[in-house]
């Protein structure tokens, strides 16, 4: 497996999109950006997650606030992916470095 190469960012984004999976607008961003009550960010929220959605072009809709919660979960889960992504690219690393010194 040395000469292997790994493309992990799917699986980093899998668990990124898992964990996202439970979050609300609110307890990613905050109410700063409401105005009334979140519903409207809570629906794109929600939206983009029951969609599963990974690009910002897939959220359109009229409403502002909406289309503000359907863009601040594809931005989470960017966010979140590379830090998946780095994590599991330092766990092959370590996996690798292991395996030589297991094969010395």
């Amino acid at each position: 497996m040395a000469d292997a190469e790994i493309d992990l960012e799917p699986e980093a984004q899998s668990d990124a999109q898992h964990e996202l999976s439970d979050t609300t607008y609110v307890g990613q961003v905050g109410t700063n950006w409401c105005t009334y009550d979140c519903s409207g960010h809570e629906a794109g929220f929600a939206y983009a997650i029951e969609n599963e959605l990974t690009d910002t072009a897939d959220c359109y809709e009229n409403d502002d606030s909406f289309l503000e919660g359907c863009e601040a979960y594809v931005d989470a889960l960017e966010t979140l992916t590379a830090e998946k992504l780095k994590q599991k690219i330092q766990q092959a690393a370590d996996a690798a470095e292991a395996e030589i010194r297991a094969e010395s």
